[in-house]
């Protein structure tokens, strides 16, 4: 066994983290988190303007005017035309 005849002392203290390490990340965190967000406002306006204009009938699909008939409407069979019906 060490009868610990000499002096003990600690070992110096670690020195402080540097700041400009710690603000470099914070940064990158910052500018990480703003890429993040305007990518997924981008998505969701892309999102809307392929909702409204799919409604609007200009991407796929057709609408009553731009259709086969043309905006003529919808054929009515002769034999339920009357005056008092008209079609109905």
């Amino acid at each position: 066994m060490c009868s610990g005849g000499g002096s003990y002392s600690p070992p110096p203290p670690p020195p402080p983290p540097d700041p400009a390490i710690e603000e470099r990340a914070n940064a990158a965190r910052k500018r990480e988190r703003r890429i993040a967000n305007n990518q997924a406002t981008q998505l969701k306006q892309d999102l809307f303007e392929q909702r409204v204009a799919k409604y609007s009938s200009k991407f796929g699909g057709r609408s009553l005017l731009t259709g086969s008939k043309g905006g003529s409407g919808f054929a009515l069979n002769q034999d339920m035309l009357s005056r008092k019906t008209l079609g109905a």
